[in-house]
């Protein structure tokens, strides 16, 4: 989910309990994916169909994940981050939890 369409804008951070940051969700920018909810971040959606096919011809498992590890390090080199919307607040996702969002993003056809 894309911000208020300021990319230029860096979100406000704070630690929480259990050492995740967060912020709020006004402060999220082009680079921002809000992975537990239907996420509209146009970038993000061009990458996970820019991959599919790679995705369904992987032949095993560790194939997948390895497409899933590059996708996700590919996001956060271009400075983007996933994160989880809880109760108003948006703080950085598990890597488990973001693995297993871009693997079904993946495998659902658009």
């Amino acid at each position: 989910e894309t911000g208020d369409g300021d990319s230029g804008s860096s979100a406000v951070a704070l630690a929480n309990s259990a050492g995740h940051k967060t912020s709020s969700p006004g402060n999220n920018d082009d680079n921002d994916v809000i992975i537990n909810s239907r996420t509209r971040n146009a970038q993000y959606l061009r990458m996970i169909k820019e991959n599919r096919t790679a995705y369904a011809k992987a032949a095993t498992r560790s194939e997948r994940k390895a497409i899933v590890g590059s996708l996700m390090d590919q996001w956060r080199k271009r400075g983007g981050r996933f994160l989880t919307r809880q109760k108003g607040v948006d703080a950085e996702a598990d890597d488990g939890l973001v693995q297993k969002k871009i693997a079904t993003a993946l495998r659902k056809p658009k």
